[in-house]
């Protein structure tokens, strides 16, 4: 996801209570932006909820959600993030609409907006709050990184299993799974005519020079 600071500070009732933050973040009072405007961000958080849901039919330990609204705490203050896929296990989760700590797994999504390095301060602050994984997906090199509580990160590309501990007993995935649908777009996408009329898409029967 993107971070980018989108106004100035808001009290956290009001970021909480408010229809129109509810796919911003909130970091010390400032209300962040997501910016997950892409065809390949989306479709990977398409691709990856759904090998989570397909696991989950048969082995119902828990639910997937997107974007989940957790409220982490840090060092006595409250951030409140929203993670591009997540697992929770049953057992940890909230009664209210809001999840009180960090997902058992989180996944985030680069970004063009983002970093490494800041995703994996992000990561940081799911396993001060109880996380288990943390799986970072970096859609330009095909590759996830699986990041533990140790902090020890593993870099996962093509046909290599991904990595779900013992938090997903018996799940069976390969990296090259989550970019499937960027795949099968970019095969089926149809080329332009090139007598085409950008950006009208009308076919150019006359130079524009000519018409009236």
């Amino acid at each position: 996801m993107g971070a980018l600071p989108t106004q100035s500070i808001v009290s956290l009732d009001e970021y909480l209570t408010n229809p129109e933050y509810e796919h911003f973040e909130w970091v010390d009072g400032e209300v962040i932006d997501h910016h997950v405007e892409t065809y390949d961000h989306s479709e990977i958080q398409i691709a990856c909820g759904a090998l989570l849901r397909e696991y989950l039919r048969s082995n119902p330990i828990g639910r997937v959600f997107s974007e989940l609204h957790c409220r982490l705490r840090l060092d006595g203050r409250i951030r409140c993030r929203l993670p591009d896929v997540c697992f929770v296990s049953s057992a940890r989760l909230s009664a209210g609409p809001h999840h009180e700590g960090a997902p058992d797994l989180a996944i985030e999504i680069r970004s063009p907006q983002d970093s490494v390095h800041d995703l994996l301060q992000k990561t940081d602050e799911y396993f001060t709050n109880g996380a288990s994984l943390c799986w970072i997906i970096l859609p330009e090199e095909k590759s996830v990184l699986v990041i533990r509580p140790d902090r020890t990160v593993r870099s996962l590309r093509g046909d290599d299993a991904l990595d779900a501990a013992d938090l997903l007993p018996g799940f069976a995935a390969k990296a090259s799974d989550l970019f499937t649908l960027l795949q099968e777009r970019r095969v089926t996408t149809p080329s332009r005519d090139p007598r085409a009329c950008a950006p009208c898409g009308r076919e150019a029967t006359r130079p524009h020079s000519e018409r009236r």
